[in-house]
């Protein structure tokens, strides 16, 4: 699940996973709209037994 950040609050877009599926420096293409991302996932925000959240990188190119 994409979470958008919010610049008001100083956040960067992240997404949520089932945990162990991924780690940081892994890039991943998200479905957005009619086409896919292409991402570097960045940093652990938080994470539980079911559960990861990390922000994203936009990698170039994705226009």
């Amino acid at each position: 699940m994409l979470l958008p950040g919010m610049k008001a609050m100083h956040t960067e877009d992240s997404v949520v996973f089932a945990t162990c599926e991924f780690r940081p420096g892994e890039i991943v293409k998200l479905q957005r709209g009619d086409g896919k991302v292409a991402c570097r996932l960045k940093k652990l925000i938080n994470s539980t037994a079911t559960v990861s959240q990390m922000t994203l990188e936009y990698l170039p190119g994705n226009e």
